[in-house]
């Protein structure tokens, strides 16, 4: 990094948080995180569809063209479960093209997309076989858009958010330096794999302390949601909307750990359709893998498929969630200047102030890290989205 990058990374990383923060004091972790279900793409704005070959058959990939920098290309890595369709994955390929550049929004590793179409074994979880697929499916994406559809990118950049920015972490250590990738932005990623899976498990859990029956809950936060939708994505109407959420905590816990579980029970299938272990009933599999919590999944299935299977026989639960956890690239992280995180201390996936001060300790000057906004729910905020894009091109 020369001096006038590090100048401007530290005037960036150093400015007065004052004006985020104060947007969302006051949230709970919960609500915050609960309300980020309101950021989605804009209307009227679709993307191109390119068609990547999977497995058994094409799958569609979505990317946006900018014009000033649309020789630059921003990859935006999707967090767990996301297909790469909707939600916050495109919203930011969209804010990255507004920016001038082209973007591509690519699944999760953890998604029934990327399970049934990319991955090599249909069983993913485990970081290196993951990495491995991401990056061919990069290239072939890459090679998709310069030979097929003209484009000739001088640089590429990397966005990865929840899980999607812990894949990418480990991705920016793995992938050659031929593939041109500059700066990578990290987003609430988790610290620890399995400590960030059994907050979810818990959150799911809850559903057995309920202040009402599940089927009212998830209609009541439905309707609330679709009625939110409809209107613009602003400072006001996130705080109306978090404010007349779920008063009770095992509520809104409830409410996150399904969201984020919403693509467990595909990938749980999707395993068992490639490489039937035995583990799932044949009658009602669906109400089977539906009960499986992400604890479950790596333990009945993603370590037996690796022993059984690979005849890997040091492989447990602890070992994949050593290997594909954060300090498994933290000798990377710490020497590469073009690597960026931003987080909040009152994410639930982090280990308190435990792990805050581990990421401070790592990233340094290139961590900005707010008081509030739980789990991605302040990424849309103006101020903070415009400090990520800033952040991406130095």
């Amino acid at each position: 990094m020369n001096l006038i990058k590090l100048f401007v990374a530290i005037t960036l990383f150093y400015q007065p948080l004052s004006v985020a923060q104060d947007a969302f004091r006051g949230f709970t972790s919960e609500q915050s995180t609960i309300s980020s279900a309101l950021i989605r793409s804009e209307d009227g704005i679709e993307p191109i569809s390119l068609k990547v070959s999977g497995r058994d058959s094409e799958q569609e990939l979505s990317f946006y063209v900018g014009d000033s920098q649309k020789n630059k290309l921003v990859l935006v890595m999707a967090g767990l479960g996301g297909d790469g369709k909707g939600g916050l994955s495109n919203f930011l390929a969209i804010e990255a093209a507004k920016r001038g550049y082209t973007s591509l929004v690519l699944p999760s590793v953890f998604s029934e997309v990327f399970a049934s179409n990319f991955s090599s074994t249909g069983y993913v979880g485990y970081v290196h076989p993951d990495i491995v697929d991401c990056i061919r499916l990069i290239r072939e994406s890459v090679r998709l858009l310069e030979n097929k559809l003209g484009f000739k990118f001088i640089d590429k950049k990397i966005l990865g958010y929840s899980l999607g920015a812990l894949t990418a972490a480990h991705l920016s250590e793995r992938i050659s330096k031929s593939d041109n990738i500059s700066n990578v932005v990290l987003i609430n990623t988790p610290v620890d794999l399995g400590y960030g899976l059994r907050v979810i498990d818990q959150f799911r859990a809850q559903k057995e302390f309920l202040s009402t029956s599940t089927i009212k809950l998830k209609l009541k936060w439905f309707l609330r949601l679709r009625k939110y939708l409809k209107r613009s994505l602003d400072i006001f109407n996130f705080t109306k909307f978090a404010e007349g959420l779920p008063s009770d905590l095992a509520d809104k816990q409830y409410i996150i750990g399904s969201i984020l579980s919403g693509s467990l029970r595909s990938v749980v299938l999707s395993s068992q359709e490639r490489l039937d272990l035995g583990v799932l009933p044949q009658k009602n599999r669906k109400k089977a893998a539906k009960k499986v919590m992400f604890e479950g999944y790596f333990k009945q299935f993603l370590v037996p498929y690796y022993r059984q299977v690979e005849k890997f026989d040091y492989v447990d639960f602890n070992f994949i969630n050593t290997e594909s956890s954060l300090p498994a690239v933290e000798s990377h992280l710490r020497a590469n200047n073009n690597i960026y995180l931003f987080h909040n201390s009152d994410d639930f996936l982090l280990r308190g102030q435990e792990d805050a001060d581990y990421l401070k300790e790592v990233f340094g000057k290139r961590l900005k890290l707010y008081n509030s906004g739980g789990h991605l729910g302040n990424v849309w905020y103006p101020e903070i989205l415009n400090s990520v894009f800033k952040a991406l091109s130095l």
